[in-house]
């Protein structure tokens, strides 16, 4: 089958794509995508596929790469599985994302065996749930394997603060499973992160106040864990002020 200027959506990443075009072969029981390509907001999106049996006991492979980055909005998301979802969702992001490369598995079940998503946050913006803390000019790699989000060296600007960011999420039957770790140099002792802090916990967002802080710290290492089960995350803070005030 030849198709040309075609809409379409694909059950297991249904992001609505158009003007779809290339050659979907079945030949002696075996699927395979040729030349194919389809749109969305103006950048392309190669298909490749081989699939033994495509529609009682599929087995082999799908995969699809973008040339470009798109808007990352609620038509995107939604086209993530719900564990994804939750997960992206929560951080509250916004900016665009460049699909390197999505992977789906196939071993004999009409639900991917195994899936891959690898994707690239471009000038973004997150100000995640757990810990509202606003971070800027956000760079950094996302990636999906099987139900874990893995995510290293993820940069941003919040002022003058740089911070940097690694970490997983996983969704497991109690609940998620997260850690982060994030280390920050010239970080402001204001509002918001008094406010994030004080999200975990109140006594600390009142013992905040009560010393009236401000000024900045020179580095700052934090950690979030949270357990399945628990009702909240688990903050660890280390901070550094280098004293300018001793002669040599």
């Amino acid at each position: 089958v030849t198709l040309q200027d075609v809409s379409f959506r694909y059950a297991r990443f249904p992001y609505p794509l158009d003007s779809a075009q290339g050659v979907i072969r079945l030949h002696n029981g075996m699927l395979t995508l040729e030349d194919f390509r389809a749109y969305a907001h103006g950048q392309s999106l190669e298909f490749r596929a081989q699939i033994e049996d495509p529609f009682a006991r599929p087995r082999g492979w799908l995969k699809l790469s973008a040339s470009g980055p798109v808007p990352l909005d609620d038509e995107l998301l939604g086209a993530l599985d719900p564990d994804s979802q939750q997960f992206i969702r929560s951080l509250q992001p916004t900016g665009l994302v460049l699909l390197e490369e999505a992977s789906f598995q196939y071993e004999g079940d009409r639900r991917p065996a195994h899936k891959q998503l690898a994707i690239q946050l471009r000038d973004g913006a997150i100000r995640y749930k757990s810990f509202p803390y606003p971070i800027n000019r956000v760079q950094g790699r996302f990636q999906l394997v099987d139900k874990t989000w893995q995510f290293q060296d993820v940069t941003g600007i919040k002022g003058h603060t740089f911070l940097r960011c690694s970490g997983s999420w996983q969704m497991e039957a109690g609940g998620p499973r997260l850690a982060i770790e994030l280390a920050a140099s010239d970080m402001a002792l204001d509002d918001d992160l008094r406010d994030a802090l004080g999200s975990l916990n109140l006594r600390t967002w009142q013992f905040w106040n009560s010393l009236n802080l401000s000024g900045s710290l020179d580095q700052v290492a934090l950690t979030l864990r949270r357990e399945p089960g628990d009702a909240r995350a688990r903050i660890a803070l280390v901070a550094e002020k280098y004293r300018t005030d001793i002669d040599n």
